[in-house]
């Protein structure tokens, strides 16, 4: 892939005022082209709280930043010129005003709501989120994962926050690094605590079938879901069994396999099958069966692996030189008739330009049309993002391949065929919808018509699709130069395996987050519901969001490419920085080497439970004072590292016979941190998201009273929200077409007598 060209931020100046493990937002920014320019002031506090191998590996965010003092006499003058300040909400509190920029503060829970005072590292804000509750064993705590989640959701969110602040043009954006993990429940509390279920632990399983398994030298991915592209998948490894002298799945229809009904004899051959297969081949041998055969199995990589990865090598991801294994950018880019080649700042800090006009009406992307086409949950979240700000946004679906989402909710539960999907009305939520059957060439002249209108368009097809039918984005350009294209595709649309398929499981097992999820005497699992679905979305919202603001200010429009699996990697740089020294970074539970105790403790009630961490000798102090410890003091952490057991099973024994939200109260009222465990029913009704308006309650017309979550950020004044659920198929046909499109109604009927519309 070519050199570095400038990202669509150029000219926008970026003052970042957050600690460095905060960094990766004003990355993001620097990677799309904005002149950041970092303010190194001593670490406090605030940021003792966070790991120190991230703390260490942070170096990895300056990259294309420039770094100045707090004394540094630029400061004021850079502040008066900047268009995004980014900082935590009570610190620096001695910087003055930068009166033109939009002002990005993010905290744990939020400001101005209940636990706003509360203080909480990445231990505490994973509690409070529902992803912690369903992370693990139902025999065991829930469990964390050892890289901090909080950030690595946080800071993508906060990118796309202040750009959507700025496509407004001014105010502050209250960001919450809780709001913004709760999402990668994915839906969880929509579908089950606004329906009375607390969710579950279910381990290395997805649903009813097994997901994570051993093999010869470590551990897999794989899971026993159906629909048409795992088909080939589960055929060629039944094959692969029979000829080692297994023929228990000979005659298996894979075409017609779905789990959901499935008969339990069926599953539990499926997993013994799969199971002896697995445990007889070598992670090389199953990660050449992922290149060569295509088949959905991906090892469960450590950092090293995936240094080594043919797809990331090709596409020259990683730096090299000084920087050797570091992440090169978030997204390529191309305009019609050029190469790909990765975004990146520009040589020097550029002068400030104006700031895009902002919109007439509510939300800051009122009047922007975007078209969506693709399935699933990565693409169409970053739909969602700009639905939710004001956009109108356009899915073009067909009756005859629908959704999978839609199709995986079909079943004997579901009386509602393919509009009986909650996960599929929680994605959409806000959006119109148009079907359309793209093999034809009126349909395909429809859609270029609805494109040409547009002012961007969002795939996540297989690479090369859209080419496939004609709606490449040399061609669309020739209609609509201003067009943007952002293609999130979950391997990148170049290098050997850009065709693969990929699903969220696969990318928790090549990124490294199933590696550093999990017990450290059990397989790795989780993080709960999927990585790269919540993470690759935030992402997809900033680049099209800076995009969409360089198209207001008049840019040639771009082709952009989104890897789910290298925007997921790429959250964990200073993973990688720590683990090129040689120094072991692996799953621990819910231990932390910085504190002690750092646990999850159970309480009274029924699979309750509280987040504790003590990150100095004075909280330790506190702690040791309240819950009656009797042993020594213990004031070095390296004290308290030797006698880990003892301290948990004192503050256990404590917790285990109060309430968790009455520990909280109790250790944070004393500047300790504690945070109770939430699940999905919790969330429901949590203060603070209650106050935040987090849940959108709809009524969709067959699954009934529902909720979809908003962002994790609030602009102001806040003008976000749904106006409706989901699109039922078919059904917004003629508002779009006719009412939008300017389609003749008799043209219209013809098509749809003609299938052309269906």
């Amino acid at each position: 892939m070519k050199d570095q060209s400038i990202g669509p931020l150029q000219g926008t100046l970026v003052i970042d005022l957050l600690p460095p493990v905060f960094g990766m937002t004003g990355r993001i920014l620097s990677d799309l082209g904005a002149s950041v320019v970092r303010v190194d002031f001593p670490a406090g506090a605030i940021e003792a709280r966070w790991d120190a191998r991230w703390r260490e590996g942070s170096w990895t965010w300056d990259l294309g930043k420039r770094v100045i003092g707090p004394d540094d006499g630029e400061l004021v003058g850079l502040l008066g010129e900047a268009a995004i300040v980014l900082r935590l909400a009570d610190w620096p509190a001695t910087v003055p005003a930068a009166p033109r920029a939009v002002d990005v503060v993010v905290s744990p829970f939020g400001q101005g709501v209940p636990r706003s005072g509360w203080v909480a590292s990445d231990l505490g804000v994973a509690a409070s989120s529902g992803n912690l509750w369903a992370t693990g064993d139902p025999d065991r705590a829930p469990v964390a994962c050892s890289a901090p989640l909080s950030l690595v959701h946080g800071c993508p969110e906060m990118a796309a926050a202040a750009l959507f602040g700025l496509a407004r043009g001014s105010g502050r954006v209250d960001v919450s690094l809780s709001e913004a993990y709760t999402q990668a429940c994915m839906g969880g509390i929509g579908s089950f605590g606004w329906k009375g279920d607390r969710g579950e632990r279910i381990g290395a399983s997805i649903g009813a079938t097994k997901e994570i398994w051993p093999c010869a030298d470590g551990w897999v991915s794989f899971g026993l879901r159906g629909g048409k592209a795992r088909q080939p998948s589960l055929q060629r490894l039944a094959e692969l069994a029979a000829e080692r002298g297994d023929h228990r799945l000979d005659g298996v229809d894979w075409s017609t396999y779905l789990p959901s009904e499935a008969g339990p004899e069926l599953l539990a051959t499926m997993t013994d099958v799969f199971g002896a297969l697995f445990g007889s081949l070598t992670l090389r041998e199953l990660d050449r069966l992922s290149a060569e055969d295509h088949v959905l199995v991906a090892p469960i990589l450590d950092a090293a692996a995936i240094r080594a990865s043919n797809q990331l090598v090709a596409r020259e991801f990683l730096k090299d030189g000084d920087h050797a294994g570091v992440p090169r950018s978030v997204a390529a880019a191309r305009r019609a008739g050029e190469e790909w080649s990765w975004l990146g700042p520009p040589d020097a800090a550029t002068g400030p330009e104006a700031v895009a006009p902002g919109p007439d009406g509510p939300g800051p992307w009122h009047g922007t049309r975007i078209i969506e086409f693709g399935a699933g949950v990565a693409g169409p979240l970053v739909g969602r993002y700009f639905t939710e700000q004001g956009a109108t946004v356009i899915r073009i679906e067909s009756t005859s391949r629908p959704d999978f989402l839609r199709v995986y909710a079909l079943g004997p539960s579901n009386p509602h065929g393919l509009e009986g999907s909650s996960l599929f009305v929680w994605t959409n939520a806000g959006k119109f919808g148009v079907t359309l059957d793209l093999k034809l060439d009126e349909a395909l002249a429809l859609a270029r018509r609805l494109i040409h209108d547009a002012h961007a368009v969002i795939e996540n097809f297989t690479p090369g699709t859209m080419e496939r039918l004609g709606l490449g984005y040399d061609e669309l350009q020739k209609d609509n130069p201003s067009l943007v294209l952002l293609s999130l595709s979950f391997r990148g649309q170049s290098g050997p395996q850009r065709g693969d398929a990929g699903f969220g499981a696969l990318g928790s097992a090549l990124s490294g987050f199933n590696y550093l999820t999990g017990w450290p005497d059990r397989e790795p699992v989780g993080p709960a519901s999927t990585i790269t679905d919540s993470l690759a979305p935030r992402f997809g919202a900033a680049i099209l969001a800076a995009a969409l603001v360089a198209q207001r200010k008049g840019a040639v429009g771009r082709h952009y490419d989104v890897s789910q699996l290298e925007t997921t990697i790429y959250t964990l740089s200073p993973w990688f920085a720590w683990c090129s020294t040689g120094r072991p970074w692996e799953r621990e539970g819910n231990r932390s080497p910085y504190a002690v105790p750092h646990g999850v403790f159970r309480c009274a009630g029924d699979d309750r439970w509280v987040a504790i961490a003590a990150w100095s000798s004075d909280e330790w102090r506190r702690l040791r004072e309240i819950i009656g410890w009797e042993g020594k003091d213990l004031e070095e952490l390296e004290d308290r590292l030797a006698a880990v057991e003892d301290i948990e099973a004192a503050v256990e024994a404590w917790t285990s016979a109060r309430q968790a939200d009455d520990v909280a109260a109790e250790l944070q009222a004393v500047g300790v941190e504690a945070v109770p465990v939430a699940d999905y029913i919790d969330l429901v009704s949590d203060p603070t998201l209650v106050a935040r308006g987090h849940l959108v309650p709809l009524d969709h017309e067959v699954l009934g009273p529902m909720a979809t979550e908003r962002a994790g950020f609030r602009l102001n004044p806040d003008e976000g929200g749904y106006d409706r659920p989901a699109p039922f198929l078919g059904r917004d046909n003629r508002y779009v077409l006719v009412e939008l499109l300017g389609l003749a109604p008799d043209l219209f009927d013809r098509y749809v007598a003609d299938g052309v519309i269906r």
